[in-house]
């Protein structure tokens, strides 16, 4: 072999090393996208549950609230019947 066809396979050899490292960059960057892409959906749907947790849980407070203020109205408008009663017994 002579110098000129140990340059060509020199350069032969370089250029395919170089193709497939390309090519392997771009497919280990596909994935890693992919992968991304993946996770960050995840994420939204366990945010998004997450949510719904916190939504339905704060209307069960809300209305548990609503119960016990109505419940409490009505004591208080008992008490005060039984004190305009008790009053007008004194008067």
């Amino acid at each position: 072999m002579n110098i000129d066809v140990l340059q060509d396979l020199k350069q032969f050899i370089s250029a395919t090393i170089l193709q497939q490292a390309v090519e392997l960059r771009g497919d280990i960057t596909s994935d890693l996208r992919e992968d991304i892409n993946s996770q960050h959906n995840d994420m939204r749907k366990m945010n998004k549950g997450l949510n719904d947790k916190i939504d339905d849980f704060s209307q069960s407070i809300a209305d548990t609230m609503d119960t016990n203020n109505e419940s409490s109205e009505a004591d208080v408008k008992d008490h005060e019947k039984r004190v305009a009663i008790l009053e007008h017994k004194a008067a």
